[in-house]
């Protein structure tokens, strides 16, 4: 049996960061056991059967598309959506759903990974694949704060990136090493499709819970079913209505220009975050609200719960900067952008299942990208000497607005790359 365990933050606007994981049920534990089934061809090809036969129309979606060499194979991160897409994921009964419109509480972490699988699925989301080149370069770009419309290139999307290019250590209660966890895909939602697959999600679940009430109150007292349904109907639709909002005020993150996001890993768990346009990662800060505090405590006592070493901010700042750089580029900078045909699979067989589906042409970042080489470089009032220069290290890159063009009235966005400043170290 499998259990999912979840840890977060949130920020002073109420956007929220942190993971969840599939645990062992016994040992309470990311064990190998899990990950190799889990992350199984084995699975995988079965879980192909049996769309093949029972859901055709997700069929050639999921033979749509062929990861190359270094990359994570299209049905495993298939595979992922699937399982988030599950009514069963978020475990939610229809009362805590309804207490929660009544009570204006956010939804659960795993709610939202849940609806960000239905979203991603069910809007047949395109991969886009990053090279390594690029994706370092993305990871080391700061994002500025931003007044931005929303951006609605592509609503949903996912990122395909490099093996061992993006890795977190974890470590366990008695802060061992645990696991390394490798992040192979980002799944992408705007805020704007968020809202509307939000929508759909309490629509359907107040449907339900009406049901379920009506044939609590009988005869005459069905009034009070109807009463309890539009009272709750009425919170939500005053949640979803921007006009009742105003400044940073909580929840109103959901009407600003930005994304969430969840990045899969190899070791059955996923990193979400929240981000908005205006906040950018410049300045990345993490507020901790009493509930947080309370819900970490609970989870540090779990007996071998999963804690990520070093900076989180830093962590999930990359992880953000990888997708905002990836959607500036598919915007601004389209001279990083490609479409290649998918190389032709060698035949092993005859009529293999899903043979007569020829996968679709691949959109590429990156592709004959170069990273900036090495910059020596030398501090203000620095009198060079022979065989001496500045400690090594990595200056951030950035994007920013250049004017131009007549009375420099046109905005064009730029991108200065980072940079490696390299220097003698004694």
């Amino acid at each position: 049996m499998v259990q999912i365990a979840c840890d977060y933050v949130e920020t002073s606007t109420n956007k929220r960061l942190g993971d969840f994981r599939l645990l062992d049920s016994e040992s309470k534990s990311v064990t190998p056991e899990l990950v190799n089934m889990f992350n199984s061809i084995g699975v995988q090809k079965r879980q192909e059967e049996m769309i093949r036969k029972e859901e055709k129309e997700m069929f050639s979606y999921l033979k749509g598309w062929q990861s190359p060499y270094g990359y994570a194979s299209w049905p495993w991160v298939f595979h992922w959506m699937w399982r988030l897409s599950r009514e069963g994921f978020s475990q939610t009964p229809l009362e805590d759903v309804a207490e929660r419109i009544a009570s204006g509480k956010r939804e659960s972490c795993l709610e939202e990974s849940y609806l960000i699988g239905v979203e991603t699925m069910g809007n047949r989301s395109e991969p886009i694949y990053l090279t390594k080149e690029i994706l370092d370069d993305f990871y080391r770009t700061d994002i500025p704060s931003f007044d931005a419309v929303q951006n609605e290139v592509l609503p949903s999307f996912v990122l395909m990136l490099p093996k061992n290019s993006i890795s977190i250590v974890d470590y366990n209660a008695n802060y061992e090493h645990s696991v390394t966890r490798d992040t192979r895909a980002i799944l992408v939602v705007t805020n704007n499709c968020y809202r509307k697959i939000l929508k759909t999600y309490y629509n359907e679940s107040l449907k339900l819970y009406s049901e379920e009430q009506r044939s609590v109150y009988e005869d005459g007292k069905a009034y009070k079913a109807e009463f309890l349904i539009e009272n709750i109907q009425k919170k939500f639709n005053d949640r979803l209505d921007p006009i009742n909002y105003i400044d940073d005020e909580r929840d109103g993150y959901m009407f600003e220009s930005g994304f969430k996001m969840l990045a899969l890993d190899d070791k059955c768990g996923a990193v979400f975050a929240d981000f908005n346009w205006k906040d950018g990662t410049k300045n990345f800060e993490i507020f901790e609200s009493e509930d947080t505090k309370k819900n970490q405590e609970e989870y540090k006592n779990m007996p071998n719960s999963i804690k990520t070493t070093g900076s989180i901010a830093d962590s999930y700042a990359g992880l953000i900067n990888v997708v905002a750089n990836t959607i500036l580029t598919m915007s601004h900078h389209t001279e990083y952008v490609s479409v290649k045909s998918p190389m032709t699979p060698r035949a092993t067989g005859f009529n293999q299942v899903g043979q007569e589906i020829p996968p679709q042409p691949t959109t590429w970042i990156g592709e004959g990208y170069t990273n900036t080489k090495t910059k020596y470089d030398y501090p203000e009032g620095h009198v060079p000497m022979k065989g001496t220069s500045p400690r090594p290290h990595w200056r951030r890159g950035h994007q920013r607005w250049v004017c131009q063009g007549p009375g420099r009235k046109q905005r064009v966005l730029k991108w200065i790359k980072p940079v490696y400043v390299n220097g003698a170290t004694n």
